[in-house]
């Protein structure tokens, strides 16, 4: 043999080594270049599982584990900052931590860093979650042992939201189309909601399998709604996810003693199911799904079909929520801006804030008070406000919508007041930080709501599906809804 040939072949070899070497070990040094030695290191991929291990007297650590799907990397230790990395900013360092001394160690909320790290964080030493999204200011800075949602992209000063999307295996159509989820992320990302960073919105977290959560299960197409059903999501989410997650399973159809119903969830919990089987409406299918699951989960939320209140098709309430079949369509959240309507004493020329209503239909508007029970009416000129919001030419207008119970009892006269969703789901997006912290849920000790005469959770067995077959004929297309999201 050429041993020119030979000595290049192992030439070639031990750089293939140093270059596979290089892309998977690292450093970790103080801020003079001295190694640590003792350093417990996190490393986790893209579906937010962790490795750690502990640095060398050399400072020197390793992660062939997660060799080509490293995501984040870091640092957990006394007497320095600990800090964390994407997969790009540990890489421009070429593989080394430098970490300097914390001069301020004291973890006056208990959550896990120090008032240091959270100064340098932005985040509060005097609140364990200072965006109050029920994700702990750690698990969104630093890489935490099993699984780690800063992996997944969330941060400690904008809100998060992580749901898991998991579908019936023995049924595909009933798993999400991709367009429902962007829908979805694009009404949370438009949130009137306020964050510690200066900017509004919410960040929906969609695990729907791409970030090896969501999932086909073993559930059957046709669910039968049962007490034991809650217990269910146990079985079929790890439980190292449990704390951060809301969940979902889509499942071909439900049925609740003798009647369908399109979806259920539950209050002091974060656990829905939904009917996820519309691909006969066409390009419609994923609006569909996208209304379901922001219903059901408005639920979880803390949202009622009248926001705060149990009133159902109220005109002036232009929510996802509310069991009206035109105003569903608003796809999202009230904002609480419409005037409350006193059913004994209505302002037709005031209407719901647009312009003037008709409200008694005797084809006159009135400048005098007048009495009529409006809960199914639908305003043209609120269809108008839908049609805008969906940026579509054209909706249609039928009668008929409202089957018979869907609106409630019309014979007496209410007090029907629009609701601020987005402030009721700021108020209560918080109150699962307990759980997320290992901790006992207060809520759990509560008086729980009843609904529908159950505990703790809510049956829909209305949806606007006659309407949305008429968006169908009306030939909307998936490029339309595409054109009336703002990708998130």
């Amino acid at each position: 043999m050429d041993r020119s040939i030979y000595k290049f072949g192992l030439i070639a070899f031990a750089l293939a080594l140093s270059a596979c070497k290089q892309t998977t070990n690292g450093t970790v040094v103080d801020e003079n270049g001295n190694p640590i030695n003792g350093v417990t290191v996190f490393m986790a991929n893209t579906f937010g599982e962790t490795f750690s291990t502990l640095t060398n007297n050399n400072g020197e650590f390793d992660f062939p584990n997660f060799e080509g799907q490293l995501s984040h990397v870091s640092t957990q230790t006394v007497d320095f900052i600990d800090r964390a990395y994407t997969r790009n900013s540990f890489n421009a360092q070429k593989h080394m931590l430098t970490l300097e001394p914390d001069l301020n160690n004291i973890d006056s909320d208990g959550d896990g860093l120090t008032d240091g790290e959270e100064y340098l964080l932005g985040t509060s030493r005097f609140s364990v979650d200072t965006d109050g999204d029920s994700l702990s200011d750690k698990v969104e800075s630093l890489l935490v042992d099993s699984f780690s949602p800063l992996a997944l992209g969330v941060t400690p000063r904008y809100k998060d939201i992580l749901l898991e999307i998991d579908w019936s295996q023995e049924d595909p159509h009933s798993r999400i189309t991709p367009l429902a989820i962007l829908i979805m992320q694009s009404n949370f990302k438009r949130a009137p909601i306020e964050n510690p960073n200066g900017e509004t919105g919410i960040r929906l977290i969609v695990d729907d399998g791409r970030f090896g959560g969501g999932s086909a299960i073993d559930i059957p197409a046709q669910w039968y709604r049962t007490g034991e059903n809650e217990a269910f999501f146990n079985t079929q989410i790890a439980s190292e996810r449990v704390p951060y997650f809301y969940h979902t399973a889509a499942v071909g159809s439900i049925r609740s003693g003798s009647r369908s119903l399109f979806g259920y969830a539950y209050f002091y919990s974060r656990e829905n199911y939904v009917t996820g089987s519309f691909s006969g409406l066409g390009p419609i299918e994923s609006l569909a799904e996208a209304l379901l699951l922001q219903h059901e989960l408005g639920h979880n939320l803390f949202l009622f079909h009248g926001g705060d209140d149990h009133i159902r098709c109220k005109p002036n309430y232009p929510s996802v929520m509310n069991y009206n079949p035109y105003l569903t369509l608003s796809t999202t959240y009230s904002q609480g801006k419409m005037p409350t309507l006193d059913e004994s004493n209505l302002d037709e020329t005031i209407g719901v804030g647009l312009g003037p209503v008709d409200w008694d239909m005797d084809f006159l508007i009135e400048d005098t008070p007048v009495q009529a029970s409006v809960n199914a009416m639908v305003p043209v000129n609120i269809i108008q406000h839908i049609a805008e919001l969906l940026n579509l030419e054209e909706l249609p207008v039928i009668g008929g919508l409202f089957a018979d119970g869907r609106c409630g009892d019309p014979s007496h006269y209410e007090v029907l007041r629009d609701h601020n969703d987005w402030e009721r789901i700021e108020e209560n997006l918080g109150r699962y930080i307990s759980e997320s912290m290992g901790e006992i849920n207060p809520a759990s000790s509560v008086s729980r709501m009843s609904i529908s005469g159950e505990l703790n959770h809510v049956e829909d067995d209305y949806f606007p599906i006659e309407i949305l077959k008429l968006l169908n004929e009306a030939g909307v297309t998936e490029e339309d809804l595409l054109n009336s999201i703002d990708e998130p």
